[in-house]
C-alpha cells in the first residue's frame, strides 16, 4: 500500500521528535533559543522544504537528546 511507504515514514520521524520535544519541552525551548538553525530547519519541514526525516538526522548528529529517543 503506497500509505505504508509514503505516509507513515514521515509520521514516525514526527513522533521520535514529538516525543523528545514534549518530554523535554524546557530543554528544546532552550536548545532552539540558543540555536536558531533549529527553529528555521523546523519551519522548512512545515512549509515542505525538507523532512521530518531530515530533521531528525539533523538532531540526532547535534544534540544527545534526542540520540536517546530512538
Amino acid at each position: 500500500m503506497k500509505i505504508h511507504h509514503e505516509v507513515l515514514p514521515p509520521l514516525r520521524y514526527a513522533g521520535r521528535i514529538a516525543r523528545v520535544v514534549y518530554a523535554l519541552t524546557p530543554v528544546v525551548h532552550r536548545l532552539v533559543t540558543a540555536n536558531p538553525e533549529v527553529a528555521r530547519r523546523l519551519v522548512d519541514v512545515l512549509f515542505g522544504g525538507d523532512t521530518y526525516e531530515d530533521l531528525w538526522h539533523y538532531l540526532i548528529g547535534r544534540y544527545t537528546i534526542f540520540r536517546l529517543a530512538r
